[in-house]
């Protein structure tokens, strides 16, 4: 290690030693730890199908080094095996105890404080920022409720918040082992969540536009997307030796399909999802090779899309605004087990309109605090891209916050029509940091303000 990289480490170990820092990361563990105790997963935890099945996968992995066992092989490879790994490696050091995967995952978000906290670091320069952009995460209830539940969001929150500090540092180095890094780790989060599979290629035009010799270009990207895909191979090349296909999963074709497609054409044709689902499944018959019914479920599914566009646009659009209105109430219910007609907990069609759905909801306290975070967390981050691109001198803000734009613009497209507000989990982070600019601002105005009313009062009693 050079003497220049010893000392950033250095400071990153001065960093994370902030006082004010590690009160929040204390914080952060309460709640967290709360959440934990509430949830109470060493009794007899409920599993939904999804959650048995990362399960049962893991306990394959740790058992037998397979994953199969236990499941459907069609259904178990749908997943990519990055967090059934996750789970199977707790498994094997500390045996198969399904209360241990919410307490690492209590763990790993209380470390995506501190990476929120860094990340906050390099794009402002006010020490405040950071410590409220950490602070603002340590109290996402949304995040706080999915530590502990048995699903990739705060696995996979944590890993890309990650790369994305691992990016910047590369950024400003320049150096190739650093963005050879940052395609590791972000290809260790796509085999947590396949959806960041194209997010590699938007890192890459982003890198283009930096003021950097073309051929030194040329050796970044490389060096990136050649660890990103070595990353992802081995399972891709799993899938060439088992299906034919040199893929990473085919579960795309299965969600246009089963959602994207299916809800336009339910509202449309006015038929219940279940029937549509059925028609589209007839066509994949008889075929038993999942990566082939994925693909013609695919082509079925972009061929009624394209049909009809207007119709997808618009509950593309309703889908994204659910995402971030969502409140995650099936999840919430059952944390604290509480019990609700399957109506009510059950995710609302989209043709419910916002107004039904807030009357609907006027009576759960939950719903109301849930929505008043959001509100709050989006009024100020409308004010904080105010402030960055209207009253900043600096130009580090200002591009980066333009890179965070892509990532929540990128996340919310691809999310789409489906609506679930736990996908908006590994944005929440890039948002509340724009956020915390925009609370920043707020609170130096209004001290400003205070600060002259109180000298107009001195001077008039004067």
């Amino acid at each position: 290690m050079q003497r220049g990289e010893c000392r950033q480490t250095g400071n990153l170990f001065r960093e994370v030693s902030d006082k004010k820092l590690i009160l929040i990361v204390l914080f952060a563990l309460f709640l967290r730890t709360a959440a934990l105790i509430l949830a109470q997963p060493w009794g007899e935890p409920v599993l939904l199908i999804d959650d048995q099945k990362f399960n049962e996968m893991a306990l394959s992995f740790a058992e037998k080094f397979d994953f199969s066992y236990g499941v459907e092989h069609w259904t178990s490879d749908k997943y990519t095996p990055g967090y059934p790994l996750f789970i199977a490696l707790i498994y094997i050091i500390f045996g198969a105890k399904i209360w241990l995967v919410p307490v690492f995952q209590v763990l790993l978000d209380v470390g995506t404080v501190v990476i929120i906290y860094l990340i906050s670091k390099e794009i402002f320069q006010d020490k405040a920022i950071p410590l409220i952009s950490a602070l603002l995460y340590s109290m996402s209830v949304l995040s706080i409720i999915l530590t502990q539940q048995f699903c990739n969001e705060t696995l996979f929150t944590f890993i890309f918040s990650l790369s994305i500090l691992l990016l910047i540092h590369a950024v400003k180095a320049n150096r190739l082992w650093r963005f050879a890094l940052v395609g590791f780790v972000m290809g260790t989060a796509t085999l947590v969540r396949p959806i960041l599979l194209y997010f590699s290629f938007l890192v890459a035009f982003v890198l283009l536009l930096q003021k950097i010799k073309p051929l030194r270009k040329v050796y970044i990207i490389a060096a990136l997307l050649l660890t990103f895909f070595a990353v992802l191979s081995p399972w891709q090349m799993r899938n060439l030796q088992t299906y034919g296909h040199y893929s990473l999963t085919f579960i795309d074709g299965f969600t246009l399909s089963n959602f994207n497609a299916t809800i336009v054409k339910a509202n449309l044709e006015n038929k219940s999802t279940e029937a549509v689902k059925k028609d589209f499944l007839a066509t994949v018959e008889g075929i038993k090779n999942p990566f082939e019914k994925s693909k013609v479920l695919k082509k079925s599914a972009l061929e009624y899309i394209s049909g009809h566009p207007l119709e997808y646009l618009r509950f593309h659009i309703k889908g994204v605004a659910m995402m971030f209105l969502g409140t995650a109430e099936e999840e919430v219910t059952r944390l604290f087990g509480i019990e609700k007609d399957s109506t009510e907990t059950r995710r609302r069609p989209l043709s419910e309109s916002f107004v039904d759905r807030f009357l609907r909801k006027l009576n759960d306290g939950y719903y109301l605090v849930s929505v008043t975070e959001n509100l709050a967390a989006y009024s100020f981050f409308l004010t904080g891209l105010f402030m960055i691109y209207f009253k900043d001198r600096e130009t580090d803000p200002k591009i980066y916050s333009m890179f965070l734009l892509l990532i929540i613009f990128y996340f919310a497209n691809i999310t789409g029509i489906v609506g679930s507000s736990r996908y908006k989990v590994p944005i929440i982070p890039f948002y509340l940091m724009i956020s915390a600019r925009g609370i920043h601002g707020t609170l130096g105005k209004i001290r400003s303000w205070s600060n002259k009313k109180n000298m107009a009062v001195a001077l008039n009693g004067n």
